[in-house]
Order: C-alpha cells, then sequence, then structure tokens
C-alpha cells in the first residue's frame, strides 16, 4: 500500500511525523525521508526502502525524531 504513496502522515505511540518519497530527476524512487517542523524549522531523517517500512520500524523513527525535539 504505501508503495503507491508519494507521502503519508505517521502517528505513533512515542511521536508522529511526515514522510514523503525522495525523487531522482522529478521520478519517485522506493526511498523514504521522514520530516518534522518545529517554529518554523525542518528536521529530516532517512526512513529507508519501501520494503523496510514495517510499523516497528516507523515507531522508532517516531521516538528518535521526537527526542531530538526535545533535546532542542
Amino acid at each position: 500500500m504505501v508503495a503507491t504513496l508519494s507521502s503519508f502522515r505517521f502517528v505513533g505511540q512515542s511521536g508522529r511525523f511526515t514522510a514523503y518519497r525522495e525523487t531522482n530527476h522529478g521520478k519517485p524512487t522506493r526511498g523514504w525521508i521522514a520530516m518534522i517542523s518545529l517554529h518554523g524549522r525542518h528536521y529530516k531523517h532517512w526512513l529507508g526502502v519501501t520494503d523496510r517500512l514495517t510499523i516497528d520500524h516507523l515507531e522508532r523513527m517516531a521516538a528518535h525524531l521526537q527526542s531530538r525535539l526535545t533535546t532542542l
């Protein structure tokens, strides 16, 4: 299902983020980037390729991004 999307919003138990598909010369790739914004600043983190986007992986990435926000 995620393979057909260009972006999605993940809301987990430990945090949330928006994910969008990387592009190469304007064409979507299998890679995904997580992004979260706070006070007008954007923070990005590599999520991985479509095949690795399990709920557990997304939860870990949400926790990681949330921890970055709390240290600012």
